[in-house]
């Protein structure tokens, strides 16, 4: 989200299109087709309307072979005297994977070969259920804040694609909103103080700050549930790209003892690491703030449906896992970091969220 833009309409069930009405169409003719060759078969070749073995069996299926020529040549007819039909304006093409969901995507969005709705800056995430947390047993090691496992409703939004960067966040600052981000323990590593770093997220925020951009660009951080199901989708699976391990073509991190990079990088380095609706980077890179208050026991008392967090607390809550961290854990998709809001650091950055409703 990278500047102010007009808030989104829902995602919805596709109304038919022409499309899907031509094919609709051919198949009642097909239907039609097949009722009338059936009629001339169980009634004038065969009078008693049932099946019957005998003399008459193999003139039966010369029979039959015959018909089914003959449906498929009208079958074939349909097909070329059937005008061309374009799609919509604004809608999926037939075949696509968007229109194989059953989704369409909502104004400015459109569906991409792999079957996310995005824009230029955001991806939308569908409304409904999706299993939020850890399973203890089934995806060991399961931090106690991250249990129990529970089952999440969610109404239809959009997520960044990427973290915020750099260059968006100071369009912000000449705009008279946000105020420059500084990092009180080691300034120099903060990204807007370098040149060429435009594409980099923006870091050294504090969770302040970094709503107040959000807000600023007609949205909102994002909920950790709404974090966590754009990170995972509903496949429950261990990292944004799927199960396989961690590596440095999937993620900035630091493996195999050492740094991908040692700092960050520009966003969206690492298509291979995008998550089921498009988001990249929802692992490395930096940290983000999102908008729920830490509680420990939040997954015992939070709602199922589009829960907010606490109403409440000493820290925010922090997702996905920095360029620094050194355990694939802190990489996993249901792993919960938090610190007091006016924390400040290099690996911290963030991303914004919209409602789609």
């Amino acid at each position: 989200m990278s500047e102010p833009a007009k808030p989104d309409a829902a995602i919805t069930n596709r109304a038919p299109t022409p499309g899907r009405r031509l094919v609709a169409a051919i198949a009642a003719g097909l239907v039609v087709v097949t009722a009338i060759l059936l009629g001339v078969y169980f009634g004038a070749g065969n009078p008693g309307g049932t099946a019957t073995k005998g003399d008459a069996e193999t003139p039966a299926l010369e029979s039959e072979a015959e018909r089914a020529r003959a449906g498929r040549q009208a079958a074939a007819r349909i097909l070329e005297e059937a005008e061309p039909v374009e799609d919509e304006p604004g809608t999926t093409p037939a075949g696509s994977a968007c229109g194989e969901l059953g989704l369409e995507c909502p104004p400015e969005y459109s569906c991409t070969p792999l079957g996310t709705c995005e824009n230029a800056t955001m991806v939308a995430v569908p409304a409904g259920v999706f299993w939020m947390g850890c399973a203890p047993g089934a995806e060991d090691p399961c931090n106690r804040d991250e249990q129990p496992v529970h089952e999440v409703t969610l109404s239809s939004f959009a997520i960044d694609r990427t973290e915020v960067t750099v260059g968006a966040y100071r369009k912000c600052m000449e705009a008279g909103v946000c105020t420059e981000p500084v990092n009180r323990m080691a300034t120099r590593r903060c990204n807007l103080g370098f040149p060429n770093r435009d594409d980099h997220p923006v870091n050294c925020v504090t969770w302040d700050q970094a709503s107040r951009y959000c807000l600023w660009a007609m949205g909102r951080l994002p909920t950790e549930a709404e974090w966590e199901k754009a990170a995972r989708g509903l496949d429950r699976r261990r990292y944004p790209w799927g199960e396989a391990a961690p590596t440095c073509s999937r993620a900035n991190l630091f493996i195999e003892n050492k740094q991908c990079r040692g700092g960050t990088e520009p966003v969206g380095s690492h298509p291979a690491g995008r998550s089921p609706y498009g988001a990249l980077d929802m692992t490395g890179n930096a940290l983000e703030w999102v908008a729920d208050y830490y509680d420990a026991h939040a997954y015992f008392l939070s709602d199922s449906v589009d829960p907010r967090g606490p109403p409440s607390g000493t820290d925010r809550v922090l997702r996905g896992g920095s360029y620094g961290d050194a355990s694939d854990i802190g990489h996993r998709v249901w792993m919960r970091y938090h610190l007091p809001p006016d924390t400040t650091g290099q690996h911290i950055g963030f991303r914004c969220a919209r409602s789609l409703r």
